[in-house]
């Protein structure tokens, strides 16, 4: 089983992805820590230097990197975004939702977040795109109850 976690900035992706992957006995991959590793760099340092698509391209690459089973994988804000079709077809896709008032109180200017200048237009633009995930998960509880909740709809398959 591969679980993708999906959600804007500041969702609870990487928190709540380790708290799952224990509870399920899986691993944890975090996206961005690989596409960092990968590219030998940070992220911010990826789109400053090479741009949105070459970043995008990096991430696609990586993220296709991984199809053993099972594992719990936090991906970027965009990855869903742009990778869709494969998500679906490769894994389940849960969504993380939280209203934006809520992540911004999460996030504030954090300058490790390249796109978050931009975030309320952005946001607006991705919601509909997250919605279209296999689950929709409300990440404004603990992030145990959360995981929790995800592990019931991976067994219940509901």
């Amino acid at each position: 089983m591969r679980i993708y976690l999906t959600g804007f900035m500041g969702s609870g992706k990487s928190t709540i992805g380790k708290i799952l992957a224990e509870k399920l006995g899986a691993p944890f991959i975090d996206l961005d820590q690989e596409i960092e590793h990968k590219a030998n760099k940070s992220i911010t340092s990826i789109f400053e230097q090479q741009g949105e698509t070459s970043f995008r391209d990096l991430e696609k690459s990586t993220l296709e990197l991984f199809l053993m089973d099972p594992f719990v994988m936090a991906t970027g804000g965009g990855t869903f975004i742009h990778n869709r079709d494969w998500m679906l077809n490769h894994g389940t896709v849960i969504y993380l939702d939280l209203p934006f008032e809520k992540l911004v109180t999460r996030v504030g200017a954090d300058p490790k977040r390249p796109l978050w200048s931009n975030s309320r237009k952005l946001y607006d633009a991705r919601i509909e795109h997250y919605r279209q995930a296999h689950h929709l998960v409300d990440a404004s509880e603990d992030p145990e109850k959360i995981a929790d909740k995800i592990k019931n709809l991976i067994y219940q398959g509901s």
